[in-house]
């Protein structure tokens, strides 16, 4: 009898055919070997017939990546992240062509898109910083008078590219910082109401841009903080607690990403340098873990079916807990970089038994 197969779909990032996530994928084909799946990577451009694939497989006793020709799989887990490219429309295209395949997840909204979902949830809603479509400066204006920070972050951005921070100094004068979406940190400005207008200006003509209320999340030497909580479906196709770590940011930076060069950082611990009030630390954490079931759960009822969820989430000196962003396809490299390798191979592991319970349920 056949194994049953997973195809994770992936796009490539340049006319090289280089697939991103390969780390990740190589680990995943490793782990599916001794759950008895098998994994195969592909791209929509793979396509070579309604029912031929030209994948790409690691070869686990040879240690290298070949090329296969390939069926269907029986399962698709997405990881195919946004991308202003032509290649992200044939993801669309495949997954309209392809309607009847098992897909573990549902694709979701941008951020304005999630933003509006969760502003319909009283109970989410709470948790929402205040954020607006920018179509003007003036706008960003308005809100820096009622907030000293506003972030201004693209509407698909990953990874902390483009995001800037400006900072009300006075009432007529602004300082601004950020990155590019290259994630090079840019030289911070001081600039005074007509010149921040001018620079405002440029990004709502540009249409693809949110300005959030900035939240003091800062250590005492000034680096930006927050928290990524993981909750994915496990075997039985219910949604469990994965792991929870703290990001730091390094220094002059506005974000704590790290692949923009923060570090990693043990959730525990980082609770504790925040509050140093154990019964705080502890409801911090629990409500950040009710947070993310509840938007998971919120989510599917929107979107359909979802295999994982990332939540990042920012903690307030006060112990308020605000939802900045979720990630459907999340990376789990945090995990190995606070040294827990439990948890990063359950984080690989999981969306793997989630596929093997739907294939049998499809099956039984």
């Amino acid at each position: 009898m056949p194994r049953p197969k997973l195809g994770i779909m992936s796009l490539y990032l340049n006319d090289r055919k280089t697939i991103e996530e390969r780390t990740l994928f190589k680990r995943m084909t490793i782990a599916g070997h001794s759950l008895g799946l098998d994994v195969m990577v592909f791209t929509p451009e793979d396509i070579q017939a309604s029912d031929a694939i030209q994948a790409q497989v690691y070869d686990i006793q040879a240690k290298c990546w070949r090329r296969v020709r390939s069926g269907f799989p029986d399962a698709i887990l997405d990881r195919c992240r946004y991308q202003p490219t032509k290649r992200f429309k044939q993801l669309k295209a495949f997954r309209q062509q392809y309607p009847q395949l098992l897909y573990l997840n549902k694709p979701l909204a941008n951020k304005w898109g999630i933003h509006l979902d969760f502003k319909d949830s009283n109970s989410l809603a709470k948790y929402q910083p205040a954020t607006v479509k920018v179509s003007s400066g003036s706008e960003v204006i308005t809100m820096l008078k009622k907030h000293s920070t506003v972030y201004l972050k693209p509407i698909n951005g990953t990874g902390g590219r483009g995001i800037l921070r400006v900072n009300r100094l006075s009432p007529t004068s602004f300082q601004l910082a950020g990155r590019g979406m290259d994630r090079r940190i840019l030289r911070k400005m001081r600039l005074g109401r007509t010149g921040l207008l001018v620079k405002l200006g440029r990004i709502a003509q540009a249409g693809n841009y949110l300005a959030q209320q900035g939240i003091d999340c800062t250590l005492p030497d000034g680096r930006v903080y927050d928290f990524r909580i993981l909750i994915q479906k496990n075997a039985r196709g219910s949604w469990e607690w994965t792991g929870g770590a703290g990001r730091i940011g390094r220094s002059g930076s506005v974000t704590s990403n790290l692949h923009g060069g923060g570090t990693a950082a043990s959730l525990d611990r980082l609770l504790r340098k925040c509050y140093r009030q154990s019964a705080k630390e502890q409801r911090v954490k629990e409500e950040m873990s009710a947070l993310a079931f509840e938007a998971a759960a919120y989510l599917e009822k929107r979107y359909g079916q979802l295999c994982e969820l990332a939540l990042d989430i920012a903690a307030d000196r006060s112990g308020r807990i605000w939802l900045l962003e979720v990630n459907p396809k999340p990376a789990r490299e945090v995990f190995r970089k606070i040294g827990e390798y439990h948890t990063y191979q359950k984080a690989v592991r999981r969306p793997l038994e989630y596929a093997l319970y739907l294939i049998n349920r499809k099956k039984g």
